[in-house]
């Protein structure tokens, strides 16, 4: 039998290569933890949002405010 913590190592194996697990462990009652990096990437942005002035930088097209939140949504989306 194969224990929890091997299936959801599995399930993250899997997620790491690209492929979509999320319905698959739902229907085991499953859960992943969030990758460190998508936590720190959460944490920032939710910082920036409350920022007045790096909005303003980003909506004006800084290129390092652009560079910065984009890597951000592209670390949440991974």
């Amino acid at each position: 039998m194969i224990t929890r913590e091997r299936r959801i190592a599995g399930y993250r194996a899997l997620a790491e290569l690209g492929v979509d697990v999320t319905k698959e462990m739902a229907a085991e009652g499953l859960t992943a933890a969030e990758s460190p990096a998508k936590a720190a990437a959460c944490a920032r942005l939710d910082n920036l949002i409350q920022d007045r002035e790096f909005f303003r930088r980003l909506l004006a097209g800084d290129a390092d405010a652009t560079i910065e939140f984009e890597s951000l949504n592209r670390a949440l989306a991974d």
